[in-house]
């Protein structure tokens, strides 16, 4: 529990330093490391963050993740040091806040607000290194990485937040992004 929380102030675009917030969860999480060369990490958990002011769950909270990654390293030949890796990740719907009463325009109708859910989302990445070492015994320690999240450039909605009011925004999360690295460790 924790108190003094900044939540949002009613049907305004801003927020209060009075909340209660209170959360419950768990989480879970594994490590297989050099597996027939094969490296696993898992984890799942939950949440349930509450305002305890409003009765609403903490906007922009989700309610809970799950993560699986694997990597496999060739052991033998020309490419030995050649790692290959994928994994996937899910996030659970969220609460982006309270909606207000809108008006169709089509229909000219009043549709009544309520709460905005950020539905949940699943994304894959993927993983390619080289172990420079294998290559030659002077390089030992150095590794060559390259990544992309979300391989498949989903198009998701991450995030929202409304307070009420007819305004309200939404956000979309990270479209496809590729990275490399080169590092070394001892």
């Amino acid at each position: 529990m924790q108190t003094n929380v900044i939540v949002t102030a009613g049907n305004m675009p801003w927020g209060t330093q009075s909340g209660l917030v209170h959360s419950d969860g768990f989480e879970v999480e594994g490590h297989v490391n050099s597996w027939h060369n094969l490296q696993i990490d898992a984890a799942v958990g939950t949440q349930d963050v509450h305002d305890d002011s409003t009765g609403h769950p903490l906007v922009q909270s989700n309610k809970g993740s799950a993560t699986f990654f694997a990597m496999y390293t060739l052991p033998h030949g020309s490419l030995a040091g050649v790692g290959l890796g994928a994994g996937v990740r899910y996030v659970m719907s969220g609460y982006g806040g309270q909606g207000a009463a809108r008006t169709t325009i089509v229909q000219g109708m009043s549709i009544p607000g309520g709460s905005v859910t950020v539905p949940g989302y699943t994304l894959f990445d993927g993983s390619l290194r080289y172990d420079l070492g294998k290559s030659s015994p002077g390089l030992r320690g150095w590794v060559l990485q390259a990544s992309v999240r979300n391989i498949f450039d989903r198009k998701f909605i991450s995030s929202c937040f409304s307070f009420g009011s007819p305004s309200g925004w939404c956000w979309y999360g990270e479209r496809r992004n590729a990275q490399g690295s080169i590092g070394f460790s001892w």
